[in-house]
């Protein structure tokens, strides 16, 4: 028997109605044809299913019962079908549609960056109203997925609705050929008698793929991912993503519940559930006070009693006037004495607020610096008359002349050679005045972000370390900020007293070897998810679910294949002064602990000031982080790590002189 493609080309008519024009697409289902209604003479979309899927006649009019029943939903938003049949010329079961212009929920997932948590809800409740309706006739879809979720331009009002596709024929075919993510486990076992739940599921693998930009469940092929769906627990969404909202997480989690049962049991019950995660709590009840009021009582005041006992009858008091002569005299003179002692402390409040205050460490303020550099004298004492007074603020950078730099040639890091041609012309002050450490980034070091960013942030981290993973929502905020004008590089540092960061990087490089960057992110995301559970078994088994080589991982472990250049990136720690984790070189300049975002933010903001001005003067924006290193090095602040000077000469003063980091260590 030949191909869909053999069997079926331009020109077939299927159904003496449906005139086949050209392809349109192929997936898992079978392939879509472009025809035309030879009745209407309109376009459509014609779906022939692969004739694995249809193997026999039996298979065939369950198909064909399952398109009756797309035909008869009569819901908005889901899309009927027009007609159906078997060709038995061409062998082809085949249905057909209206023609959608637009795109996929799949596609729009590759082509633009992923929704934030907030737009996620929105996404969902445009699935799940269709759903809804269906399930309220007693209907069930079977085959939600992005692929089958159409975002359709609405010509007539300018902008687009989701229409879903392949209602009821998804499940009419034998769901155990087909491994996916988005069917249900009851789904794999030949089940003709599926519930709402099943779409239930359907609705969760896309919940947690939006917010984690994966399916809950993968696999190495289609076996494994089967497997993996029927009987591997998935990994729970808020260890993968910790700064979602914990009530939002539990109901994803439920609808990702092996047994059926245990889901939302529609998807109006879904929704109702992410709904009431995401909602403000209520108000508190207000005070509820005592009523006051004369009326009856002729005058009087009633009090409410406490419970169990009567209502007091309070009758009001007159006060003689030579009680308000006392209570003035008495006021009068408290004044006297304590007035003058509030007016000292008012004084004294006073000049303290009005008091020149400390200023916090900044790395490239006058607190930290090493005293101006004149590029033609060398360093200005700090008395020098023609020092500046202050740096200029990074919002408003004054370029100040490089001239050739002067020096005993002989000497390196004193002038003696020149500078290189990228950088000669005028910098920012704080180009040339902040120590910077000497990073090397090679392609052996897992990257996040593009290699024309114009701050690079180079992470010295710890798996099993608590303040490694505790920075991470701050970090992941950096990337959702910046977008391309960031990226990071990984280096690790596993400290020697914890026992298992060594295993955790190992499996996190071997994630890398086997499928890039891409797995290496997440097995990084998974393992600072679950720091309490590092143990080989457990690294196996985030492995699996990533849809790695699982005999191929363990090799790797075991003969510990990945030590070598762990062990390098350790050493270059140590070079690096980077004994502790969280360690960060923001473009060289060093940052450490578990910092708020508002540190990175400074740190990245004056990168960012620095990092332009080179490229408004003609430097590539993938040789910024170079170019600032030569530069350091040019001018003797390079940090530890980056090679030696002459032990007497000025620039290796500077060179050795050690700047506190943007913060302590936590």
């Amino acid at each position: 028997m030949g191909t869909v493609t053999e069997a079926v080309t331009a020109g077939t008519v299927l159904g003496d109605r449906f005139e086949i024009v050209g392809t349109l697409a192929r997936g898992a289902l079978g392939e879509v044809f472009d025809a035309r209604d030879k009745r209407t003479g309109t376009p459509v979309a014609v779906k022939v299913v692969h004739a694995a899927l249809v193997p026999d006649e039996t298979a065939r009019r369950r198909l064909i019962s399952a398109t009756e029943d797309a035909e008869r939903v009569g819901v908005p938003h889901i899309l009927g079908v027009l007609g159906s049949g078997w060709d038995e010329s061409h062998d082809a079961t085949w249905f057909a549609m209206e023609k959608l212009e637009g795109e996929s929920l799949r596609a729009r997932l590759h082509n633009r960056p992923r929704p934030s948590p907030s737009a996620v809800l929105p996404i969902l409740e445009a699935i799940a109203a269709p759903l809804a309706e269906a399930h309220a006739k007693g209907l069930v879809h079977g085959d939600v997925k992005p692929e089958n979720v159409f975002y359709e331009r609405d010509r007539g009002r300018g902008g687009e609705r989701v229409v879903l596709l392949d209602f009821a024929i998804g499940r009419a075919v034998r769901e155990s050929d087909r491994a996916s993510a988005y069917l249900a486990p009851e789904q794999s076992y030949d089940s003709l008698w599926i519930t709402p739940a099943a779409d239930v599921w359907a609705l969760g693998a896309m919940a947690y793929e939006l917010f984690t930009g994966s399916p809950p469940f993968e696999g190495a092929d289609a076996e494994q991912l089967l497997e993996n769906v029927r009987r591997t627990p998935h990994v729970p969404l808020l260890r993968v993503v910790p700064f979602a909202v914990p009530a939002v997480a539990s109901v994803i989690d439920r609808a990702l519940a092996k047994d059926p049962g245990l889901r939302p049991p529609t998807a109006r019950a879904f929704i109702d559930e992410l709904r009431k995660a995401v909602a403000p709590p209520p108000p508190p009840e207000p005070e509820r006070r005592p009523f006051a009021g004369g009326g009856a009582g002729g005058g009087r005041i009633v009090s409410l009693a406490g419970p169990g006992r009567e209502p007091s009858v309070v009758r009001p008091r007159t006060s003689s006037s030579w009680v308000w002569w006392v209570v003035g005299v008495v006021g009068l003179a408290a004044f006297c004495i304590v007035g003058p002692f509030v007016l000292l402390i008012g004084l004294g409040m006073f000049a303290a607020a009005t008091a020149p205050q400390p200023q916090p460490y900044d790395p490239y303020g006058p607190t930290s610096l090493p005293p101006p550099i004149d590029p033609n004298i060398g360093p200005v004492a700090p008395d020098d008359p023609n020092a500046p007074s202050t740096p200029p603020s990074p919002g408003d950078i004054q370029l100040t002349p490089l001239g050739p730099p002067s020096g005993d040639p002989g000497q390196p890091g004193t002038g003696g050679t020149d500078l290189p041609p990228v950088l000669d012309g005028t910098l920012p002050p704080e180009a040339l005045n902040a120590e910077r450490r000497e990073v090397p980034i090679t392609l052996a070091q897992p990257e996040l972000g593009p290699r024309d960013a114009l701050v690079t942030i180079v992470v010295f981290s710890d798996f099993q370390c608590p303040f490694c993973g505790r920075v991470e929502p701050t970090l992941a905020r950096v990337r959702e900020t910046y977008g391309d004008d960031v990226r990071f590089i990984w280096r690790n540092n596993p400290l020697p007293f914890h026992s298992r960061a060594m295993p955790a990087a190992e499996a996190a490089m071997e994630a890398r070897t086997q499928g890039g960057d891409e797995k290496f992110w997440r097995m990084h995301d998974v393992l600072f998810a679950n720091q309490s559970a590092l143990e080989t078994r457990d690294l196996e088994q985030y492995a699996r679910g990533l849809g790695l080589d699982a005999a191929r991982f363990r090799r790797a472990l075991d003969s510990g294949a990945h030590r070598a250049e762990i062990r390098a990136d350790m050493d270059l720690a140590q070079q690096l002064d980077a004994n502790g984790t969280p360690t960060f070189f923001v473009n060289g300049v060093v940052l450490t602990g578990a910092q708020p975002y508002e540190r990175f933010q400074e740190a990245v903001d004056r990168e960012l000031v620095v990092a332009r001005a080179l490229v408004a003067r003609g430097t590539p924006r993938d040789q910024v982080y170079d170019s600032l290193m030569m530069l350091a090095r040019a001018r003797g602040l390079v940090g530890a790590g980056a090679g030696t000077g002459s032990s007497g000469s000025t620039d290796e003063v500077i060179r050795r002189r050690r700047l506190a980091p943007l913060g302590d260590p936590l």
